[in-house]
């Protein structure tokens, strides 16, 4: 008998659990909860919300990437802004800005943790809303959060008492090295640990997609010949 692709609707967390174990069943409510946090899950949801049928796909199920990509947008000038705010001669704005960072930068690792594992486990939803729209944007989307990682990090830093005082380019420094060589400058921190940890964790997405991507594509080669 030839295997079938069967399409499994999950009906509550109980049913989560039964396919996949209460691990995975917790970690979908954990994502979940972690995306309800972020303003970005809403506003990339809210064509469907709002019934906006201008971002919505042909069968109203499945926001457009055009919105997408509108709301990556947002949040790569909002990181551009945030950025500088550690900085700011105003001292409140100064302590608010490494927390307002560490906000903005939740949000991308968030939604890719979502879009690649938990998406497709919502109880309830229609098959349309279970994939993704292109491997090739969750690519390019890890690859501008690395960029984010890497404007957002050296404000991040400002939170650990030992490196609050040090410069801003001797912080933006220390963040370009931990996260393309994966190598720590001392004194060592735990937010050099996550830095790091963040990087790898965008390459290794890059590299799975980009791989995912060239096997689906068809050959034009010719078979080779059997003698």
């Amino acid at each position: 008998m030839a295997n079938r692709k069967v399409s499994i609707t999950y009906k509550d967390t109980c049913d989560i659990a039964r396919h996949h174990g209460w691990i995975v069943a917790g970690l979908y409510w954990l994502t979940e909860i972690a995306s309800w946090i972020s303003i970005g899950h809403w506003l990339r949801a809210s064509p469907r919300l709002l019934s906006d049928s201008s971002f919505l796909d042909e069968d109203g199920y499945k926001v457009k990437a055009s919105w997408q990509d509108i709301v990556t947008a947002i949040y790569v000038l909002a990181s551009i802004l945030v950025a500088d705010l550690a900085w700011s001669s105003s001292d409140r704005l100064a302590r608010l800005g490494p927390w307002l960072a560490g906000y903005v930068l939740f949000d991308p690792f968030v939604y890719l943790i979502r879009v690649l594992w938990f998406d497709d486990l919502k109880p309830g939803i229609p098959d349309p809303r279970r994939g993704v729209w292109s491997h090739r944007r969750v690519t390019f989307l890890a690859i501008i959060a690395f960029v984010q990682t890497l404007i957002l990090f050296p404000s991040i830093y400002r939170l650990h008492p030992r490196l609050a005082s040090m410069p801003r380019q001797m912080l933006a420094d220390r963040a370009f090295t931990a996260a393309t060589s994966f190598s720590t400058k001392k004194p060592l921190t735990g937010f050099d640990v996550l830095l790091v940890s963040l990087a790898i964790f965008l390459l290794v997405i890059a590299i799975a997609t980009t791989a995912s991507m060239a096997y689906q594509r068809h050959e034009f080669a010719p078979k080779p010949k059997i003698k």
